[in-house]
Protein backbone atom coordinates (compact mmCIF):
# COMPACT_ATOMS: atom_id res chain seq x y z
CA UNK A 1 0.00 0.00 0.00
CA UNK A 2 1.13 3.30 -0.92
CA UNK A 3 1.25 6.62 1.19
CA UNK A 4 0.15 9.46 -0.01
CA UNK A 5 1.76 12.28 2.25
CA UNK A 6 -0.37 15.59 1.37
CA UNK A 7 1.36 18.24 0.84
CA UNK A 8 4.60 16.60 -0.12
CA UNK A 9 6.88 18.88 -2.23
CA UNK A 10 8.89 18.14 -5.33
CA UNK A 11 11.90 16.98 -4.86
CA UNK A 12 14.38 19.77 -4.98
CA UNK A 13 17.53 20.05 -7.38
CA UNK A 14 21.04 20.17 -6.14
CA UNK A 15 22.37 23.81 -6.10
CA UNK A 16 25.20 22.86 -8.31
CA UNK A 17 22.62 21.74 -11.61
CA UNK A 18 20.31 25.24 -11.27
CA UNK A 19 21.38 26.90 -14.39
CA UNK A 20 21.88 30.34 -12.73
CA UNK A 21 24.28 28.81 -10.62
CA UNK A 22 26.67 28.19 -13.52
CA UNK A 23 26.17 31.67 -15.01
CA UNK A 24 27.66 33.69 -12.20
CA UNK A 25 30.19 31.14 -11.67
CA UNK A 26 31.18 32.05 -15.26
CA UNK A 27 30.93 35.97 -14.64
CA UNK A 28 33.27 35.31 -11.94
CA UNK A 29 35.62 33.59 -13.78
CA UNK A 30 35.44 36.00 -16.56
CA UNK A 31 35.90 38.65 -14.07
CA UNK A 32 38.90 37.33 -12.58
CA UNK A 33 40.60 36.25 -15.90
CA UNK A 34 40.36 39.89 -16.83
CA UNK A 35 41.44 41.82 -13.37
CA UNK A 36 44.40 39.52 -14.35
CA UNK A 37 44.77 40.81 -17.33
CA UNK A 38 45.15 44.28 -16.25
CA UNK A 39 47.69 43.81 -13.94
CA UNK A 40 49.72 42.07 -16.11
CA UNK A 41 49.07 45.25 -18.44
CA UNK A 42 49.87 48.13 -15.99
CA UNK A 43 53.37 45.88 -14.76
CA UNK A 44 54.14 45.79 -18.79
CA UNK A 45 53.60 49.14 -19.05
CA UNK A 46 55.41 50.02 -15.40
CA UNK A 47 58.43 48.18 -16.20
CA UNK A 48 59.90 50.92 -18.54
CA UNK A 49 58.56 53.65 -16.12
CA UNK A 50 61.39 51.90 -13.70
CA UNK A 51 63.98 51.75 -16.65
CA UNK A 52 63.62 55.21 -17.32
CA UNK A 53 63.33 56.01 -13.36
CA UNK A 54 66.73 53.85 -12.84
CA UNK A 55 68.33 56.19 -16.04
CA UNK A 56 67.20 59.33 -14.06
CA UNK A 57 68.81 58.44 -11.16
CA UNK A 58 72.10 57.00 -12.97
CA UNK A 59 72.02 60.64 -14.79
CA UNK A 60 71.40 62.54 -11.46
CA UNK A 61 74.23 60.99 -9.66
CA UNK A 62 76.79 61.43 -12.52
CA UNK A 63 75.85 65.38 -12.22
CA UNK A 64 76.62 64.83 -8.74
CA UNK A 65 79.68 63.35 -9.00
CA UNK A 66 80.47 66.01 -11.47
CA UNK A 67 79.51 68.91 -8.97
CA UNK A 68 81.72 66.84 -6.48
CA UNK A 69 84.16 67.20 -8.90
CA UNK A 70 84.47 70.68 -9.26
CA UNK A 71 84.66 71.40 -5.33
CA UNK A 72 88.54 69.71 -5.76
CA UNK A 73 89.38 71.51 -8.85
CA UNK A 74 91.91 74.75 -8.68
CA UNK A 75 90.51 76.84 -11.43
CA UNK A 76 93.71 78.38 -12.98
CA UNK A 77 93.16 81.73 -11.41
CA UNK A 78 93.34 79.89 -8.29
CA UNK A 79 97.12 78.33 -8.86
CA UNK A 80 99.37 80.75 -7.23
CA UNK A 81 103.18 81.86 -8.11
CA UNK A 82 105.77 83.63 -5.64
CA UNK A 83 104.85 87.00 -5.09
CA UNK A 84 101.23 87.12 -6.29
CA UNK A 85 98.77 89.14 -4.36
CA UNK A 86 95.67 86.68 -3.11
CA UNK A 87 92.57 88.60 -0.91
CA UNK A 88 91.10 86.06 1.24
CA UNK A 89 88.32 87.32 4.00
CA UNK A 90 89.86 91.14 3.56
CA UNK A 91 93.12 89.73 3.97
CA UNK A 92 95.99 90.28 1.52
CA UNK A 93 98.15 87.81 0.84
CA UNK A 94 101.33 87.50 -0.66
CA UNK A 95 103.86 84.21 -0.70
CA UNK A 96 107.44 85.28 -1.30
CA UNK A 97 109.66 82.72 -1.11
CA UNK A 98 110.93 79.22 0.49
CA UNK A 99 114.04 77.80 2.21
CA UNK A 100 115.40 74.53 3.63
CA UNK A 101 116.89 74.97 6.80
CA UNK A 102 118.38 72.98 9.69
CA UNK A 103 116.44 71.57 12.43
CA UNK A 104 118.85 71.38 15.52
CA UNK A 105 116.84 70.07 18.11
CA UNK A 106 117.77 66.43 19.19
CA UNK A 107 113.94 65.74 19.34
CA UNK A 108 112.56 66.34 16.38
CA UNK A 109 111.86 63.31 14.17
CA UNK A 110 113.26 65.60 10.79
CA UNK A 111 116.41 66.86 9.99
CA UNK A 112 115.09 69.44 7.70
CA UNK A 113 112.53 72.27 7.19
CA UNK A 114 111.21 73.43 4.59
CA UNK A 115 109.81 77.53 5.32
CA UNK A 116 107.78 79.40 3.33
CA UNK A 117 107.48 83.26 4.04
CA UNK A 118 104.56 84.95 3.58
CA UNK A 119 103.20 88.55 4.19
CA UNK A 120 99.71 89.44 5.37
CA UNK A 121 97.96 92.43 5.49
CA UNK A 122 94.36 93.23 6.98
CA UNK A 123 92.54 95.32 4.40
CA UNK A 124 89.00 95.16 6.90
CA UNK A 125 88.05 98.36 8.42
CA UNK A 126 88.25 96.25 11.85
CA UNK A 127 90.63 93.99 13.37
CA UNK A 128 90.34 90.51 12.37
CA UNK A 129 91.24 87.13 14.03
CA UNK A 130 93.53 85.31 11.30
CA UNK A 131 92.75 81.77 12.54
CA UNK A 132 89.92 81.40 10.02
CA UNK A 133 91.95 80.26 7.43
CA UNK A 134 92.96 76.55 6.88
CA UNK A 135 96.26 76.03 5.82
CA UNK A 136 98.13 72.61 4.03
CA UNK A 137 101.45 71.27 3.30
CA UNK A 138 101.67 68.47 0.49
CA UNK A 139 104.56 66.37 -0.43
CA UNK A 140 105.91 65.44 -3.29
CA UNK A 141 104.15 61.64 -2.59
CA UNK A 142 100.70 64.27 -2.19
CA UNK A 143 100.61 63.41 1.45
CA UNK A 144 100.31 66.49 4.01
CA UNK A 145 103.08 67.24 5.75
CA UNK A 146 103.81 67.47 9.37
CA UNK A 147 103.73 71.15 11.03
CA UNK A 148 107.00 71.56 12.60
CA UNK A 149 107.05 74.91 13.14
CA UNK A 150 107.16 74.57 16.94
CA UNK A 151 111.00 73.82 16.71
CA UNK A 152 111.45 76.64 14.73
CA UNK A 153 109.64 79.31 16.65
CA UNK A 154 112.95 81.31 17.98
CA UNK A 155 113.75 81.74 14.45
CA UNK A 156 110.01 82.36 12.44
CA UNK A 157 106.90 83.44 13.45
CA UNK A 158 103.69 81.27 12.88
CA UNK A 159 102.38 81.50 9.90
CA UNK A 160 98.76 83.45 11.73
CA UNK A 161 98.32 85.27 14.24
CA UNK A 162 95.47 85.77 16.64
CA UNK A 163 94.59 89.17 15.84
CA UNK A 164 95.40 91.52 13.25
CA UNK A 165 94.19 95.36 13.14
CA UNK A 166 92.89 97.16 10.40
CA UNK A 167 96.09 98.03 7.60
CA UNK A 168 98.92 96.23 9.92
CA UNK A 169 100.88 93.96 8.06
CA UNK A 170 101.82 90.71 9.20
CA UNK A 171 105.51 88.68 8.15
CA UNK A 172 104.52 84.82 9.12
CA UNK A 173 106.32 81.59 8.08
CA UNK A 174 104.60 78.07 6.85
CA UNK A 175 107.11 75.29 8.72
CA UNK A 176 106.68 72.01 7.26
CA UNK A 177 108.94 68.85 7.47
CA UNK A 178 111.21 68.43 4.55
CA UNK A 179 110.78 65.16 2.98
CA UNK A 180 112.99 65.08 -0.33
CA UNK A 181 112.93 67.28 -3.37
CA UNK A 182 110.19 67.81 -5.56
CA UNK A 183 107.16 69.84 -5.98
CA UNK A 184 105.25 70.77 -3.25
CA UNK A 185 102.10 72.42 -2.77
CA UNK A 186 100.49 74.79 -0.62
CA UNK A 187 96.73 74.87 0.22
CA UNK A 188 94.68 77.62 1.25
CA UNK A 189 90.88 76.77 1.81
CA UNK A 190 88.87 79.99 3.12
CA UNK A 191 85.60 78.93 5.57
CA UNK A 192 83.09 79.82 2.33
CA UNK A 193 84.50 80.40 -1.03
CA UNK A 194 87.37 78.48 -3.20
CA UNK A 195 91.13 77.02 -2.29
CA UNK A 196 94.06 78.91 -3.71
CA UNK A 197 97.00 76.18 -4.65
CA UNK A 198 100.54 77.16 -4.94
CA UNK A 199 102.79 74.99 -6.62
CA UNK A 200 106.52 75.01 -5.96
CA UNK A 201 109.84 73.01 -6.82
CA UNK A 202 112.14 72.53 -3.81
CA UNK A 203 115.67 71.63 -4.35
CA UNK A 204 118.05 70.86 -1.39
Amino acid sequence: MVKNYQGAGKIKKPFYKKWWIWVIVVLLIIGIVGSLGDDSENQTEAKPAQEGETVAVEEAVKEYEAEEGEVFEVEEDKVLTFGDEIEIDNFIIVFEKYEVVDIDNQFADYEDAIVVSAKITNIDDETQSMIMLTKKLFTPNGTETEDISAYLMDDYKPFWHDDLRKGATYEGHLVGAYEGDGEYIIELSPIFGDAYELFFDVVK
